[in-house]
């Protein structure tokens, strides 16, 4: 299957905005003009890129540089919306992931409209396996797990208060 784009787009200059308020009210010093046409510039030239196998995050105004992220790798999905955010429309996107080089990566002040946090979680539950556990009858510390279709005995063990600890898979 061809990998396709499913959404490409920047951050919302409305993240600038405190940023904004204050370089307009200290134009006079010229400095803020440069810092608020910087804050613009490094916002616009941040582009995300959400395809059917990996999110790319390019930035960068002179020279570019581009982060990739295997959706498979993704264990979490957050999406926050602080009270200026929702009056403007915008939501904050958190993934957590098992990547060594970026444990989570956060996307700011997306277009709530776009649904960005419902498009990453229909991609990336595919690449979830399928778990299925069955008790042991010969001991009920022990579970066999059939992950992704194969069969692996995974020992496991009941915590304090009842519960089964499963160990993580890499």
């Amino acid at each position: 299957m061809a990998e396709e784009t499913v959404w490409r787009g920047t951050s919302s200059q409305w993240k600038n905005f405190g940023v904004y308020i204050l370089c307009a009210l200290f134009c006079w010093l010229i400095v803020p003009i440069f810092i608020a046409l910087a804050r613009y510039l490094q916002t616009k030239n941040k582009v995300y890129e959400l395809t059917t196998e990996r999110l790319k995050i390019t930035e960068g105004v002179f020279s570019k540089v581009t982060d990739t992220l295997e959706l498979y790798r993704v264990k979490d999905l957050e999406t926050r919306q602080p009270f200026l955010y929702r009056t403007f429309g915008v939501e904050n996107v958190q993934l957590n992931t098992s990547d060594a080089s970026s444990p989570f990566i956060f996307i700011d002040a997306i277009p709530c409209t776009i649904g960005l946090g419902d498009k990453f979680g229909t991609r990336w539950k595919r690449f979830v396996p399928e778990k299925a556990c069955a008790r042991s009858t010969s001991n009920n510390r022990s579970h066999a797990c059939i992950v992704g279709g194969a069969n692996l005995s995974i020992a496991t063990s009941i915590g304090s208060r009842g519960r089964v600890v499963f160990p993580t898979i890499p």
